[in-house]
């Protein structure tokens, strides 16, 4: 699959009906996970040829080069070793071994990681060398070799607005100060209010699940609107799905989101998490890596909007800074929602959002827009179960998700390899493959085919399933 990574990232990519073979063995093998196991491993070659030699040290020329250097380096210090050092202070002597014996163990330890890289097994494995291949891969399981270049599907980057602004203590924190009189004030309010969230199996399986349902246009160009076609709610919500910029969605449906969940009674506590992490996570990709996102990602909006959100709560609600370190999450939700959420706000179209008569719609609060999306939600004009209602939810995450990753471009997907992967990085590579996948892959089955094989009862086959009314994309 080198060779379709490589042409992905230079917007060319073609899969051969071998490489599709590959994938469908594989997902038949060890199911849909194969997909984001696929995704790592080429995340991981991409970054070998990016910013390694590996394209290098992995040819007859690099081999060479690989065996003569540390026989020169050998060689060099057994010459002097046997030389006469008459001629020269012992001070010079002494810095003279340490630096040969210094060249020697990198040489030895470049070697060592050269001999265990994934590109060195697959040799071994080419040429039949499948003990020694066995070998070197369990010395590497055993002591966790490669273990960060696997780090964008182990945790997700989280940045919560709700938690920035009613932080209590954020004005007295010593480093915080400093940073403000030295200029890196925001600097260190992105990072210290940033945080992780590992990704479980449900967070990708969720994720995975709603892709299967869409087409591939849909995954790329929709921000919510096929989920909110289906369910219709599409005509309430046209301006946030199509008609506003990416970074004020994030915002709108980030606050929407997390008031929502905070007051759902729906006892799904586990899909609401996954949730709050999706939601949690493209905020953190707005405002920790703007250039992630495609188009224009202005700060001083989302600078402006903090500043508002501040107002909100600490001089709307009448909150003190005692009294907010007394409360906890729920009960600040629910002073939120009682100012801000109004019982006949719940019912009415959104001001700015489904009223067209509203033009200043880029001018109105991003808050204010996001209480009262979170108005809706909760009154729920739609008449939809409660379960819906998250799916609703997860789907617009989800398509923000995909649209930012296929729009965001290459050039941004390699410089966010350069200082470790993003879970973005990993979807935009399953979106290239689904592309491509559906040239071979048969109507009926597609990324599925194989699995359903390896599933034969009902309920371990119904999520994988492609959904043929729907159209929805083939793996």
């Amino acid at each position: 699959m080198l060779n379709f990574c490589k042409g992905l990232l230079g917007d060319v990519p073609v899969m051969h009906k071998c490489e599709y073979e590959a994938v469908r063995q594989g997902i038949q093998l060890n199911g849909s996970n194969h997909l984001f196991q696929l995704a790592a491993m080429e995340l991981s070659l991409l970054y070998d040829i990016l910013y390694t030699k590996a394209a290098v040290i992995h040819t007859w020329h690099g081999l060479c080069i690989r065996v003569v250097a540390p026989v020169s380096v050998v060689a060099a210090f057994v010459l002097f070793l046997l030389s006469s050092k008459d001629a020269y202070g012992r001070a010079d002597v002494t810095v003279t071994y340490v630096l040969l014996v210094g060249a020697m163990a990198l040489e030895l330890a470049s070697s060592l990681r050269a001999a265990g890289s994934s590109w060195a097994c697959a040799s071994y494995h080419a040429r039949g060398w499948h003990r020694l291949c066995g070998t070197v891969m369990r010395l590497g399981e055993m002591f966790k070799a490669g273990a960060r270049r696997s780090a964008c599907l182990d945790s997700l980057g989280q940045y919560n607005l709700l938690d920035l602004c009613t932080d209590a203590k954020k004005d007295d924190h010593l480093r915080g100060k400093i940073a403000k009189m030295i200029g890196l004030g925001d600097r260190w309010q992105k990072l210290h209010y940033s945080s992780t969230a590992p990704i479980s199996d449900g967070i990708k399986a969720l994720v995975l699940g709603e892709i299967r349902k869409r087409k591939v246009d849909d995954l790329r160009n929709a921000r919510g609107r096929w989920i909110l076609k289906e369910k219709g709610m599409y005509e309430d919500l046209t301006r946030i799905a199509d008609d506003t910029e990416l970074d004020r969605s994030i915002i709108v449906w980030h606050i929407a989101t997390d008031l929502y969940l905070s007051l759902c009674p729906d006892p799904q506590e586990e899909v609401r998490d996954n949730i709050r992490v999706i939601s949690n996570h493209m905020l953190f990709l707005m405002v920790v890596h703007p250039y992630l996102l495609p188009g224009v990602v202005r700060n001083g909006r989302y600078k402006e909007n903090l500043k508002y959100y501040d107002m909100v709560w600490w001089v709307n609600l009448r909150s003190t800074k005692e009294g907010t370190m007394k409360l906890s999450r729920s009960e600040i939700i629910n002073n939120i929602a009682e100012w801000q959420l109004p019982a006949d706000s719940r019912h009415k179209y959104i001001y700015g959002i489904g009223d067209e008569a509203a033009d200043d719609v880029d001018d109105r609060p991003f808050y204010a827009d996001g209480s009262c999306l979170a108005g809706m939600l909760f009154g729920n004009r739609w008449c939809l179960p409660a379960a819906d209602m998250l799916e609703v939810i997860t789907g617009v995450w989800v398509e923000m998700l995909c649209y930012a990753s296929h729009h965001c471009g290459a050039e941004s997907h390699a410089k966010k390899l350069s200082t470790g992967g993003e879970f973005m990085n990993a979807i935009w590579l399953i979106i290239g493959h689904a592309t491509d996948y559906d040239r071979w892959a048969p109507s009926a089955e597609g990324f599925t085919g194989g699995f359903r094989a390896q599933q034969p009862s009902a309920q371990a086959e119904a999520p994988c399933q492609m959904d043929a009314a729907r159209g929805g994309c083939s793996f």
